[in-house]
């Protein structure tokens, strides 16, 4: 398949998928917002451009699945529409939107893991005649796909019937994860399903120059592999935000004390302990901590690591809009204290 994915400036840079290739890949454009925010999905293209039609699969849907890559596909979205794109959007949701920010979301079937407690984490075969209808009627320039998952199997598939590029994003590091819930010895299968999935895109973005070495480690194509560059959503991360009464909240009644704010899921995968070891090393005895998301297959030891190591620990549970917003503005530190989503 003649194809070119034509990729432009300092955030993705002049990848090899861009210089042999012939179709211009439409995706990362820069938002057309007033105040010039900085998102996951936005970087700079030049400003002359057509609009494009662009299907997108992604597993668990970004619209009720609390994740990095929530935001990074609902910013990838946002950004396209900004632009003028024609996006469709393919994904296994228990209560799917009709349409996100002008994009067409097209529900598919889904299942759960059964060792990762989540209702929304769902997969998808993604096989449907009514995708595939969604498919041939809007008639894509490009497909991109979410992985790894199930869903990547059914891109490739389409990707094929209707002969156009395919574009997959790598964002959740499988290989790690398969150890702290499974059985260690799926490692290896696992490795020869991505690499499988890598030789049969165009370009396979990742989500760091980190990750792209361990893929290329691991022997998948170095020349279709490229970096996703991450960006800071300007409109959460934000000092107008702030609020006493959540600091007030936050602090359990006393806003002078530092605070630490973690956001994002909390499980076996995000090593508990480590924080333990460093929270005693920098004397945090007196830090208050407040992790906002979900709560996942934490051990009891894990909890108590927490309570034990700091004077409070607060888990709110899932945060969405103006609290989370608030909640980001209202901490001494934020981010990630275990492990980057």
């Amino acid at each position: 398949m003649q194809s070119r994915l034509h990729t432009r400036d300092q955030s993705l840079g002049t990848c090899p998928a861009a210089r042999r290739s012939s179709l211009r890949l439409p995706y990362y454009r820069p938002s057309l917002r007033q105040h010039g925010s900085t998102n996951a999905a936005a970087v700079s293209v030049p400003a002359q451009f057509t609009p494009h039609k662009v299907a997108i699969f992604v597993e668990p849907s970004p619209f009720s699945h609390i994740s990095g890559m929530k935001n990074r596909f609902e910013s990838l979205i946002k950004t396209l529409r900004e632009a003028g794109d024609d996006v469709m959007v393919v994904t296994p949701d228990p209560k799917p939107p009709k349409e996100f920010c002008g994009a067409q979301v097209v529900n598919v079937l889904g299942f759960k893991l059964p060792f990762y407690q989540a209702p929304t984490l769902l997969l998808s075969l993604g096989l449907s005649v009514r995708v595939l209808y969604y498919l041939f009627k809007q008639r894509p320039q490009v497909i991109h796909v979410s992985t790894p998952g199930i869903m990547c199997f059914a891109a490739v598939l389409y990707a094929r019937l209707l002969a156009v590029p395919l574009v997959m994003s790598y964002h959740t590091h499988i290989p790690e994860y398969i150890p702290k819930y499974t059985w260690k010895g799926l490692v290896q299968p696992m490795w020869s399903i991505i690499r499988w999935c890598t030789r049969r895109a165009d370009l396979t973005l990742v989500t760091s120059k980190a990750m792209r070495d361990e893929l290329i480690r691991n022997r998948c194509r170095p020349r279709s592999v490229d970096v996703w560059q991450r960006g800071v959503d300007t409109d959460i991360f934000n000092p107008k935000h702030k609020s006493a009464a959540m600091r007030e909240r936050m602090t359990d009644g006393h806003p002078e004390a530092p605070l630490l704010v973690y956001v994002g899921r909390l499980g076996a995968e995000k090593n508990v302990e480590a924080l333990k070891n460093v929270l005693q090393q920098v004397g945090a005895g007196g830090v208050a901590a407040m992790f906002v998301g979900v709560m996942l297959a934490l051990l009891d030891s894990d909890v108590t690591v927490l309570q034990h190591s700091l004077s409070l620990v607060v888990c709110t549970g899932a945060l969405i809009n103006v609290q989370q917003q608030q909640v980001c503005s209202g901490g001494g530190v934020v981010g990630a204290l275990i492990s980057v989503l």
